[in-house]
């Protein structure tokens, strides 16, 4: 009998992807995806363990208690879709996964792989309860290692340590471009006050922040969903710091903080703050994630409408996600037009055999409901030049050995 949550798309991918030879029609959708490319860039994966071999990767148990029934469910599909078998080897087998499925893409990209700091409180102490995930720099760090010239390691620092300053040079001068945060996981308000030095040195290191907007689902949130909201962004945008929102902002509603607080969808604020030219070389945005069933809507037809913005957006996979199969239904993004009913069956294929792939594939087919000939431009799957993340290359990474934390 079939799993009901692993059906949104049709069927499961396969653990190999070379056990899976694309039809005709499937391999004509990946040629095209690619063409007017030299590369494409993915500024959106996350790299997950459970810490059962190392300190530097560990999730809360609360996770996977059944006092939240959800949260044990949400917490074994995750494992499931990203390959892991069992929990020794957990941190294993989701990298072994992960780098099957880059090397399966018959095309070079380069892939932004993200970091997870612990939550802390004002006074610069960590929050264990509120930590949900940790993922060390090190160890994504370590990870870019073994594929140079395609994994881009992004730190995760939370402003309130009190060595943030410190850790953000130390990892600028280690050649890493973009700091990536959560804040209704790692309960950071990004309007306070004391987050304001830790922006000026972004600022002066011209480094980039790539944040999290919008409600969080995925991980078990209890005390800070309201620090996602996009307009908390101000103080850093008025700094001058080059910020990424992810998803657009497209889930949930934040409190307008312009208007009494009332409640307004949060991909509104998000686009309220891209409207404001003052903001045109600081604010961009990426589409992960808005493919799926909950986002596919009208939040995904806005960001179509607003090609005013177009130049301003990146793509991201937001792998796991992309493997877990409630997720997305192609046959919701045909009905709503934003694909072609003969695309649905060959993207099936192509889920089959790579959803990493399928992600990449799936983004370059959408078009434009209103205007069926518009799709996304090339540009916003290629490096973008105000952003200026590289890879490290391998003498780069060999000169710059990070070691194991004690």
């Amino acid at each position: 009998m079939r799993n009901p949550i692993l059906t949104q798309i049709g069927g499961k991918y396969e653990r190999n992807p070379s056990k899976v030879i694309l039809g005709t029609a499937a391999e004509a959708l990946v040629t095209e995806a690619f063409r007017g490319l030299d590369g494409f860039y993915d500024y959106h994966m996350h790299l997950l363990g459970l810490g059962k071999n190392r300190p530097e990767t560990w999730v809360n148990p609360s996770v996977f208690s059944l006092t939240h029934p959800m949260d044990w469910i949400k917490a074994k599909i995750f494992l499931n879709a990203s390959g892991v078998r069992t929990k020794k080897n957990a941190d294993e087998q989701y990298l072994d996964q992960l780098i099957k499925f880059i090397q399966d893409i018959p095309f070079p990209g380069k892939y932004c792989l993200f970091a997870w700091d612990k939550c802390y409180d004002l006074d610069g102490e960590v929050s264990y309860p509120d930590t949900k995930v940790y993922i060390s720099n090190e160890y994504v760090y370590r990870v870019c290692m073994q594929m140079p010239g395609k994994l881009i390691p992004v730190v995760s620092i939370h402003p309130y340590r009190a060595d943030a300053l410190q850790e953000l040079d130390k990892w600028a001068k280690l050649g890493v471009k973009m700091i990536k945060w959560i804040p209704a996981t790692m309960g950071m308000d990004p309007s306070h006050p004391r987050c304001a030095p830790f922006y000026q040195r972004i600022r002066e290191l011209d480094m980039v922040l790539l944040s999290h907007a919008g409600k969080e689902e995925n991980i078990p949130v209890r005390r800070f969903q309201e620090l996602n909201n996009p307009l908390l962004f101000r103080l850093p945008l008025e700094i001058g710091v080059k910020l990424v929102l992810a998803h657009c902002a497209g889930k949930g509603k934040g409190k307008d903080l312009d208007d009494k607080g009332k409640p307004v969808d949060n991909y509104k604020l998000f686009y309220r703050l891209m409207d404001e030219p003052r903001y045109e070389h600081h604010l961009y945005g990426d589409v992960s994630a808005m493919v799926q069933v909950n986002r596919c809507g009208e939040p995904l037809q806005t960001t179509f409408d607003k090609k005013e913005h177009h130049h301003r957006l990146l793509y991201g996979s937001d792998y796991p996600l992309p493997a877990i199969n409630s997720l997305i239904s192609l046959n919701l993004l045909q009905k709503l037009k934003y694909l072609d009913r003969g695309e649905v069956k060959p993207l099936r294929e192509i889920y089959r055999k790579n959803p990493l792939l399928f992600s990449f594939v799936l983004y370059r087919r959408l078009r434009d409901p209103k205007m069926n000939s518009y799709r996304f431009p090339d540009t916003m799957f290629a490096s973008h030049p105000a952003l200026e993340i590289k890879a490290l290359t391998s003498s780069e990474l060999a000169q710059n050995p990070v070691k194991s934390v004690p």
